[in-house]
């Protein structure tokens, strides 16, 4: 089983709460403006930054014990349990 079975799924999870998010940020300047101090609504830095880390963290969180599960032989496992 290959670590990419399960980060697949993830990823296109991410991907489409991502797009929703943007869509929101994009279309809602106002709204967001008046929770951010200091920082312009309509900052493309930020936002890019955002979502940078946005899927950062997510495929580091399902690459990681997608790998480890990968790495284990299925006969084994099963056979200590």
């Amino acid at each position: 089983m290959s670590w990419c079975c399960s980060t697949g799924p993830a990823a296109i999870l991410v991907a489409a709460g991502l797009t929703i998010g943007v869509a929101g940020a994009i279309f809602t300047p106002r709204f967001i403006g008046g929770l951010l101090f200091g920082v312009d609504a309509e900052n493309a830095i930020l936002l890019r930054s955002a979502v940078s880390a946005i899927v950062a963290a997510a495929l580091l969180a399902t690459y990681l014990p997608a790998r480890g599960a990968a790495s284990i032989n299925p006969v084994l496992a099963l056979r200590s349990q």
